[in-house]
């Protein structure tokens, strides 16, 4: 079983979080947002990062996808906080 994340950054919800990304030298597109993710885990949480999947992620959407309910709950917590950066 797995459990997974997927967004479209291009969204009006995301202008804010995007302005962050973009001051940070992160494009704002589905494989910037994978890349913050990814940092932020590896960076804070770096006991869930190797079971982080982003291979179907495209530009116009961000796709992460794990094995864990755990892991995704804590994913969720990462996105939800660069969402309200």
């Amino acid at each position: 079983m797995s459990w997974q994340i997927d967004f479209d950054p291009g969204d009006a919800e995301f202008a804010s979080a995007n302005r962050y990304l973009s001051s940070r030298g992160l494009e704002t597109d589905g494989y910037g947002w994978a890349e913050a993710i990814n940092h932020v885990v590896c960076q804070y949480h770096p006991e869930i990062a190797e079971e982080l999947h982003f291979g179907d992620t495209e530009e116009e959407t961000c796709v992460v996808w794990v094995e864990s309910e755990q892991t995704c709950a804590q994913v969720m917590k990462v996105v939800w906080a660069l969402l309200n950066k």
